[in-house]
């Protein structure tokens, strides 16, 4: 826990320093090495992917890695999207098609597992929170389409 938390501080001291527009995406890795505090060179874990591994160290957290390598301007990004699948999902969650329930219902569950997992991952290449949010996506788009067919926009008006 000791080399996660350091490097957690780390990556929030490179956001310190990068506030706006980060550093890059994928790029944190070659800023992590100078970012680190005195104690986190005394772990064994940081001092062997330091020094012994090809490759670069991870800020292991989902939300302050998108903070150091997109900055302020795409964390806001990531948080729009993340808001809209969410209010998405809660709209299909309403609705009377149990389908379109149901997959709301799931969106909003893997929102809510993404949102904790991105404590202690730090990846966009896992599938599951991108499945569920594309299949909201296809379903919210194909509601909408069936409700401008069958005429039931704002207000109970047809649509010509």
């Amino acid at each position: 826990l000791a080399s996660r938390i350091s490097y957690w501080r780390s990556g929030w001291r490179l956001f310190g320093d990068h506030p706006w527009m980060g550093v890059g995406l994928g790029n944190a890795g070659f800023y992590m090495p100078e970012y680190l505090d005195g104690y986190a060179w005394r772990l064994p874990e940081v001092r062997e992917l330091v020094f012994r591994s090809g490759s670069l160290l991870n800020i292991k957290s989902l939300w302050i890695r998108i903070l150091a390598e997109t900055g302020i301007v795409g964390f806001a990004f990531y948080l729009a999207w993340w808001f809209m699948n969410w209010w998405t999902g809660i709209f299909m969650e309403s609705r009377n098609d149990r389908l379109q329930a149901t997959l709301g219902s799931m969106v909003l569950f893997s929102l809510v597992a993404s949102l904790l997992e991105g404590f202690s991952l730090d990846t966009f290449a896992l599938p599951y929170p991108w499945i569920p949010t594309g299949l909201l996506g296809a379903a919210f788009a194909m509601a909408c389409k069936n409700e401008i067919k069958s005429g039931s926009t704002t207000g109970g008006e047809k649509s010509p």
